[in-house]
């Protein structure tokens, strides 16, 4: 490993443990005053980012949790606490490389180990008995590229699994003599015919350590538990074991993996300690925020599971939050079931366990390993979680994850652990794409915890350049898991939800891994739609795309020309490593590969793209590459093993090669180039097959590398009519452009003669040094050359209101409408915030005041090609009252009464409310918001939410019921309308059952309510006409509470009454409370 004695530190790390340090988490900026709703050691929620510290104003109940811990968990900031070591796909290198046998694969390489981290076929492997063998034997055969000598004994297989495709999946887990690699695993995919489809994950190579431990694991575990407190104890499903831990660079120490589980606060948090120094290694918190449904409660303790309140099949309990998990664990169930064919969360029937009522006012909600559990909420922050589809189903594919990718919950592959909850939480519940909506701060309208549309909405960053480098909240997993979010979002609103679910479903199951990267979920994406629909297909470009819009764009196209750079070295931490051309002392270009990185690592082995730095060099740039070493300290040593340049396939090896590296000295090693290879077409505008291309655009190709101009002309470049037998050629100007490398046809006429072109470029097109194109290149598209036609633009005539929505419809038969270059405008100013669709739009202006007005813009297609808007209309009397009607007055259900109608004010397009008085008497506020189209059709400019409808309790037999429009802004309140009708105030319900029992009794039962009042009423039972006795009517009946809601459910009767000789008739009356009468209940005969 190298010198252990230069200073070198990891990443500092705090861990915040316990309910006692809630008021430093709101205090540390970046988190809200929200914070409260969950630690960052929780699942659900870690609060929302914030721009400044928040002011604190928590409720009583928070301040209660803060100030009086329940938990022995110890709260501590640890200064030395060093995070599990973050990978990232960033300035990874993508190549098209010959393997050993000559096949060629795309393989984006692992910046820090130089091992492909994502190898695309087809590629066909040694012939073996099982695909196991042929596993081993491909990688026996490419050793030099996975930098791997005795692939059997350092890879184990964890499982094979054959899909729905025919495809067949390996998971392979390294071990070092006999010790796992933790998180270092690689997955291989087959197709149906024994082909390698795919290789993807992770390998380290050159681990070089004693595997004896030093500390025992006893003192290990004793060490963990003194820096999490006494009520932590082991896991019983996960033993301490020793494992290899990477870390920075190629770096690795063996340690103990202990894990630690406490109930309160809950946590699994894991803990490494180094097997040989006993010191702290890293730790992070494993708790994330599953037929057969078992549904508990924990009596608002922190005993779970608790006691069980719900198996598979039971009765509706009485508590409705018991009854919202069991429904909702069984919702979440049945999509996984029914969309993707899984069993449950281990694909095998798990028993689903939840737990609600954990704590009082606890807001979070959280699994942990083996069940999830839901708090009730303080009431502030949440309502009780286990209420949310989303939150349950967010919850229980933290399950599914366990399961299948095994994402270790920290940086990026805990915040897609995260997103991959969200996302299916969304799907789900896929009526939006909000997350905790239902639950999340119930006294905000409208708020939600996270939003995958728009995650910036709530505080997570949307894009790569927003990403947030933190050590807190496990490396900000619920922070930029919102990036990934953005990417499944855009990704379902290219393809839609049916296709993207699938996608991310088989990206999660049979390619991630557990240290998987955002570029790798990129990758595993692109290549589980390859999979399903065909790499060629539009949904492979949708992937791609979605990734790109947030800014993982992961292998992206290879590149044609790299450097590949490979170093043994004892020390990596004391090298100073420069790429460059041309003279060293002054280079025509030169990057500085490794500065010092790296610390004890063994060596350096990098490829390194080049692509930019050849788009910008003098033609002379092949003369000579060279490739500077300085080694800026002593005791250590090292050579240059292997420099080469790959330009266009061509490989170019230094003859210097292997150069010592000496202390404190200089080493270099050269690359002589002549640039014999060709160039290539790298993109065209427009691409081939494009549908949609505008009447005027250019065309535009784009070179691999800088071309003599004197070869492009219109002879070489050229564009003609298909449809035109002798191909004639179209007119146009030529020219290119040696920065962009792009040659650029603009045709002296709009191209909307016909619909079908060619455009042609020839092999006459040479380089620099005279090396021509290998072939003529041709691509084809078709021109649009109509534009959208506009349907109408509401509102017309004479409108009663400032505060309306102007609306436009609109098609395109050809290429359809680009909706993001819809505008439309009031009297030339833009109007921002429309929601458009590809067949209207619909914009909200407000504060207008009596006028003439006149509205424009423009709808163009995705050609380009635009229609303007043109439409006006006139604002007069916007003070005028609120006008409506009631429509209809009903007897509803006994002692109800249903009323209909519409009402609008003038002053607003949006709904008012409606107070109903019933005999003179007030009754209740209605608020008219219901869909009336009627209306909207009748009286244009308001919209069609303008309806009323309600139930209204009375006592009386006769009612006049009124109806008054209540007025905003100017006006005054408007009497709608009156109606009289009549009602049943009488008791109503049933005589259920009637029988003679063994003694000669007679058993009564039914049901019984009056209209007057709520409460249970005396029931007279008569047998043969003569007085029998009397019941109360106040037994449980749910299914009487079910079907009048109104009066609850303690409304049944049953008793005995005496029986007469022979044949006996039961007659039972309903007794009247208030206005009315006794009423017959009903007679049976037994």
């Amino acid at each position: 490993m190298g010198r252990q004695d230069k200073g070198h530190k990891g990443i500092v790390w705090f861990m915040l443990a316990a309910l006692s340090v809630m008021a430093v988490i709101l205090a540390v900026p970046g988190f809200s005053n929200k914070g409260l709703a969950g630690l960052a050691l929780e699942e659900l929620s870690a609060g929302r980012p914030s721009a400044q510290p928040a002011q604190i104003q928590s409720s009583p109940a928070a301040k209660t949790a803060v100030s009086s811990p329940v938990s022995t968990i110890t709260a501590f900031f640890e200064d030395d606490m060093v995070a599990l070591h973050s990978r990232s796909g960033a300035g990874d290198v993508t190549t098209v490389t010959a393997l050993e046998d000559g096949q060629q694969a795309t393989i984006r390489w692992d910046k820090d180990t130089g091992v492909p981290a994502f190898l695309t076929g087809p590629v066909t492997p040694p012939a073996a008995a099982g695909l196991p063998e042929a596993t081993y034997a491909f990688l026996d055969e490419n050793s030099d590229i996975y930098q791997i000598s005795r692939p059997a004994e350092e890879l184990v297989l964890q499982r094979m699994e054959r899909d729905g495709l025919g495809m067949t999946h390996l998971r392979m887990a390294q071990v070092y003599k006999g010790v796992p690699v933790f998180g270092s695993e690689l997955s291989f995919h087959y197709t149906a015919d024994g082909k390698i489809s795919a290789i993807n994950g992770y390998y380290l190579p050159g681990i070089d350590l004693s595997v004896e431990p030093e500390v025992g694991k006893a003192a290990a575990v004793e060490t963990a538990q003194a820096k999490l407190g006494q009520g932590a104890v082991l896991s019983d499903r996960e033993p301490p074991e020793l494992v290899i831990l990477p870390q920075e660079g190629t770096s690795v120490a063996l340690t103990w993996k202990v894990t630690l589980v406490s109930e309160d606060p809950p946590l699994r948090m894991v803990y490494f300690i180094d097997a040989h120094s006993g010191e702290l290694a890293a730790a992070y918190n494993a708790l994330q925020d599953v037929v057969n449904r078992q549904t508990y409660t924990a009596n608002y303790g922190t005993s779970i599971p608790g006691t069980l309140m719900m198996n598979e099949g039971s009765a509706w309990t009485g508590d409705s939050v018991v009854n919202a998990a069991y429904y909702n664990t069984g919702r979440t169930y049945d999509y996984y079931y029914n969309t993707f064919g899984r069993d449950s969360i281990n694909g095998s029937g798990m028993d689903i366990k939840s737990t609600v009522h954990y704590r009082s006012g606890y807001n979070n909600a959280f699994w942990n390993g083996s069940q999830i559990t839901f708090g009730d909420g303080d009431g502030y922050v949440f309502s009780p979680l286990g209420n949310a589809l989303d939150v349950v189903a967010h919850e229980m594919t933290h399950g599914v994850t366990q399961y299948t990718a095994g994402l270790v919950y920290s940086y990026q592959s805990g915040a897609l652990n995260e997103s991959y909850s969200d996302v299916m939480g969304a799907m789900v519940d896929r009526d939006d794409w909000l997350m905790g909506e239902d639950v999340y701060s119930p006294q905000t309208p409208g708020d939600a915890l996270r939003s995958l549309s728009d995650p910036s909405r709530f505080g997570q960053p949307a894009h790569m350049n927003s990403y947030v480098n933190t050590s807190s909240d496990n490396g900000g997993v619920h922070a930029n898991s919102g990036i990934p979010n953005k990417a499944a979002y855009n990704v379902a609103a290219a393809i839609g939800k049916d296709k993207m679910e699938q996608i991310w479903y088989r990206a999660l199951t049979d390619y991630l891994t557990s240290s998987s990267q955002f570029s790798d979920a990129r990758d595993a994406s692109v290549q589980a739609a390859a999979d399903l629909y065909g790499a060629t297909s539009v949904e492979v470009l949708a992937v791609d795309s979605g990734f790109a819009a947030v800014g993982i764009t992961g292998s992206g196209m290879p590149s044609q020309t790299t450097a590949r750079i490979e170093i043994d070295h004892s020390y990596r931490g004391d090298l100073v490593v420069t790429l460059g051309v041309g003279d060293p002392s002054s280079p025509d270009w030169s990057t500085v590969v490794s500065n010092r990185q790296g610390g004890s690592a063994n060596g350096l082995n990098v490829t390194v793209d080049i692509d930019d730095a050849v788009s910008h060099l003098p033609p002379s740039w092949g003369d000579r590459w060279y490739l500077k070493v300085y080694d800026a300290a002593g005791s250590d040593t090292g050579r240059i093993t292997r420099f080469s340049i790959t330009d266009h396939g061509s490989t170019y090896d230094s003859v210097e090669v292997p150069v010592a590296i000496d202390d404190y000295q200089t080493s270099y090693a050269y690359v002589p180039t002549t640039d014999v290879v060709p160039p290539a077409l790298i993109s065209t505008v427009p691409v081939d097959g494009d549908t949609a291309v505008a009447m005027n655009s250019s065309i535009k190709v784009t070179f691999s590398e800088d071309i003599d101009a004197n070869t492009i002309d219109g002879s070489s470049f050229r564009l003609v009519r298909q449809a035109d037998p002798y191909g004639q050629q179209v007119p146009a100007v030529v020219s290119y452009d040696s920065g962009t490398r792009t040659a650029t046809l603009d045709p002296v006429n709009d191209l909307g003669e016909v619909r079908d072109y060619k455009a042609i470029i020839t092999s006459g097109v040479a380089d620099q040094a005279g090396n021509h194109l290998t072939a003529d290149y041709q691509w084809n598209f078709v021109v649009d050359p109509t534009t959208p036609s506009v349907t109408g633009v509401d509102p017309t005539g004479i409108v009663h209101t400032g505060n309306l929505s102007i609306n436009a419809g609109y098609s395109d038969e050809d290429s359809g409408i680009d909706t993001d270059a819809v505008v439309v405008t009031i009297d030339d100013n833009p109007i921002s915030g429309c929601e458009v669709t590809a067949a209207d739009v619909t914009c909200q202006v407000t504060g207008l005041a009596d006028g003439d007005y006149t509205v424009g813009g423009s709808i163009a297609d995705k050609a380009g090609n635009a229609t303007p808007l043109d439409g006006s209309f006139t604002v007069l009397d916007t003070t005028a009252p609120a006008f409506g009607n009631v429509d209809a007055v009903s007897a509803g259900d006994p002692g109800r009464l249903d009323i209909d109608g519409w009402a609008i004010d003038p002053d607003t397009s949006d709904p008012i409310d409606v107070h109903i008085y019933v005999n003179g008497r007030w009754a209740t506020a209605i608020a008219a918001d219901g869909s009336r189209p009627d209306v909207g059709s009748a009286i244009p400019g308001y919209g069609d939410n303008h309806g009323f409808s309600g139930s209204i309790s009375t006592d009386a037999a006769g009612n006049t019921v009124c109806a008054y429009g209540i007025n905003n802004g100017p006006g005054e309140n408007v009497l709608l309308g009156c109606k009289t009708v009549n009602v049943q105030v009488n008791p109503f319900g049933a005589l259920d059952g009637v029988s003679v029992d063994s003694s000669g009794q007679i058993d009564v039962g039914g049901w019984a309510i009056d209209p007057d009042t709520g409460d249970p009423i005396d029931v007279h039972v008569y047998v043969n006409g003569r007085w029998g006795g009397v019941l109360a009517a106040d037994g449980d009946r749910p299914d009487v509470g079910i079907a009048y809601p109104d009066y609850g459910d303690s409304h049944g009767f049953s008793g005995i009454v005496g029986a007469q000789a022979g044949s006996n008739t039961v007659c039972a009356y309903g007794i009247n409370q208030g206005p009315g009468g006794n009423a017959l209940l009903g007679c049976r005969t037994e």
